[in-house]
């Protein structure tokens, strides 16, 4: 799929693991499935779980949200 925006790479800053709702949800995790896991472990599978439910993602369809503004 060919795209008329280039790659970009997106970073972000991120709390300390383990606090906030990371660190609730690995607490969360650990008591269904009985291994403690660290948060930061969660976040690629949380990503991937989010990408797979994102409808317009799945059929390669453009987002909601207005591309980015260029500097």
């Amino acid at each position: 799929m060919e795209s008329d925006h280039p790659a970009r790479r997106v970073f972000a800053h991120a709390r300390q693991p383990g606090r906030g709702r990371s660190g609730r949800y690995a607490a969360v995790h650990a008591q269904a499935y009985g291994e403690a896991v660290d948060a930061v472990t969660l976040i690629p599978h949380m990503l991937e779980a989010f990408m797979a439910g994102d409808r317009g993602f799945r059929k390669g369809g453009v987002s909601k949200a207005p591309p980015p503004k260029s500097n």
